[in-house]
């Protein structure tokens, strides 16, 4: 297991216990190939029907607060290949464990469209997801 997996597991295990959570977001770059904006990874509708629609409604929020400018136009993804990790995905965990979405966010490296990404550009990119976010949780 990765090691940052295992810690992540340990601390919403503890954090658990004190709290009802009804989303997890995982942030990460996909690599210097991906320069269509920014992406989110969803549970597998087929394994966690529930989860997944759940899911959709997190991710239509965040569209509308990162814009076309932000988002890419393919913004919902699903993994469909088989990975070399053999422990569950951020996704398939949270949607095991706790019956949340766990939604993985992938923002490219360099650009989103024709936007360059700049330090402020991602300063930007976060501003409007947690705005996206509690948006939702109001």
């Amino acid at each position: 297991m990765r090691h940052e997996t295992l810690l992540i597991q340990r601390d919403v295990s503890r954090w658990r216990e004190r709290c009802r959570p009804v989303l997890a977001v995982d942030f990460h770059g996909p690599g210097g190939s991906e320069d269509r904006g920014a992406y989110a990874f969803l549970p597998d509708p087929d394994k966690f029907p529930d989860v997944h629609k759940a899911s959709l409604a997190w991710t239509a929020a965040m569209v509308q607060e990162l814009t076309p400018k932000y988002a890419a136009d393919e913004f919902d993804r699903v993994v469909r290949y088989l990975s070399r990790w053999e422990t569950p995905s951020f996704t398939k965990y949270f949607s095991e464990t706790f019956g949340i979405p766990g939604i993985s966010i992938e923002t490219p490296y360099g650009l989103a469209g024709e936007t360059v990404l700049t330090r402020e550009e991602y300063r930007e990119i976060g501003a409007r997801m947690a705005r996206a976010v509690a948006g939702r949780l109001r």
